[in-house]
C-alpha cells in the first residue's frame, strides 16, 4: 500500500469511527456529522464486503494478516487475559475501574473482610487490568457475585467503562458492531462495552451470578441487565442515572454486606436504599433487574 493510499485509508477510518460513535448520542462520547443506525448498518456492510475480498483476492500479502488482525472481532481466541486456577466455588470480583482515580481503600477493605467473613474468597481486579480481553473470558471465572467497581454513561445509552485507551484503528469490527464505544475519563478517552460486548463477545456463560454496577446509568433501560441475564447472570442491580461515587460507594458497601450474610436480592436492596435513600446530589435511585427477585449468592 503507498503512502498516498494509506493516508486515505487512515482519514476514511478515522472520519468513519467519529461518525459511528456520534450516532450514539451520547454528549460523553466523540462527535461526528452523521447520525441514525441505518447509515451504520449499510457502511457496516460495505466494509465487510471490501475486507472479505482484499483476504480472498491477497491471502498470501503480509497485508492479508494485518487487515483481519485489525478488523477482526474480539473473541475468545483473540484475549490474552486470564485468571489461573479459577476453580468452581465461593468467589468474588471487585472490578475497581474506579481506583486510580477515586481510590477508597476503606471500601476495598471492608467488603473484602465481609466476604472472608462469610467464606468467599475475593479477586480484587485492579485499575489498570479492567481491559477489554479481562472482560471477555468475566464469565469463564465463575463468580457469585461481580462488583463492577467502574465509570458509566450518566446519559445516553448505558455502557461500562474498561481500563483500555481508546484508539479508532483497533478493534475496528466491535466498533462497527456497536459492541465497543468510548468515553471521556479525566482527559482520556478509554474503550466502553455496550450490551452487544456482553451478549456477543464474552465467553462463556454466568454461573448465576449477581452482577452488582456501581457505575451510573447501566439500569436507566432494561438493555444492559438483560444481556447479562441473557448471558446466565442471575440478577443485576445498578443506579438509573448519574451518581456519585462517594454515594455509590455507601450504599453498595451496605448492599454487598447484606447480601454476604445470606439476604435475598429484594432483602438487600431494600435494607439499602433505606439506610441510604437515593444519591442526594443527583437523585439517582438503586434498582434491580428482575424487579423482583428473592434469590442470593
Amino acid at each position: 500500500m503507498n503512502a498516498d493510499r494509506k493516508e486515505r485509508w487512515d482519514i476514511w477510518i478515522e472520519e468513519y469511527l467519529a461518525n459511528a460513535l456520534a450516532a450514539r448520542s451520547d454528549n460523553k462520547r466523540p462527535r461526528g456529522k452523521l447520525a441514525g443506525k441505518r447509515k451504520l448498518g449499510v457502511s457496516t456492510l460495505l466494509l465487510a464486503l471490501l475486507t472479505f475480498t482484499f483476504i480472498f483476492a491477497f491471502p498470501s500479502s503480509p497485508a492479508h494478516k494485518i487487515v483481519t488482525a485489525v478488523l477482526g472481532g474480539s473473541d475468545c481466541s483473540t484475549s490474552t487475559t486470564s485468571i489461573s486456577n479459577a476453580p468452581l466455588g465461593m468467589r468474588i470480583a471487585l472490578v475497581d475501574q474506579l481506583g486510580s482515580q477515586y481510590p477508597n481503600p476503606g471500601f476495598v477493605e471492608n467488603v473484602t473482610l465481609s466476604a472472608r467473613k462469610a467464606g468467599y474468597s475475593l479477586d480484587y481486579i485492579s485499575p489498570n487490568s479492567a481491559s477489554i480481553d479481562f472482560f471477555i473470558n468475566l464469565p469463564t471465572y465463575h463468580y457469585n457475585l461481580i462488583i463492577l467497581r467502574t465509570h458509566g454513561v450518566a446519559v445516553g445509552s448505558p455502557a461500562i467503562a474498561t481500563s483500555d485507551t481508546y484508539s479508532q484503528y483497533n478493534r475496528i469490527n466491535d466498533q462497527l458492531l456497536d459492541r465497543l464505544g468510548a468515553i471521556e475519563s479525566n482527559g482520556t478517552l478509554l474503550f466502553t462495552l455496550n450490551p452487544g460486548f456482553v451478549s456477543y463477545v464474552m465467553c462463556g456463560k454466568f454461573p448465576n451470578t449477581i452482577i452488582l454496577a456501581m457505575t451510573c446509568g447501566l439500569l436507566t433501560s432494561s438493555t444492559y441487565p438483560q444481556a447479562f441475564i441473557g448471558k446466565g447472570a442471575g440478577a443485576v442491580i445498578g443506579w438509573n442515572g448519574a451518581v456519585t461515587v462517594s454515594h455509590t460507594d455507601l450504599v453498595f458497601e451496605s448492599l454487598i454486606t447484606e447480601l454476604l450474610t445470606g439476604n435475598g436480592v429484594d432483602r438487600s436492596l431494600q435494607v439499602a436504599t433505606e439506610r441510604w435513600g437515593p444519591d442526594p446530589l443527583t437523585g439517582a435511585q438503586l434498582l434491580s433487574y428482575p424487579n423482583s427477585t428473592s434469590m442470593s449468592i
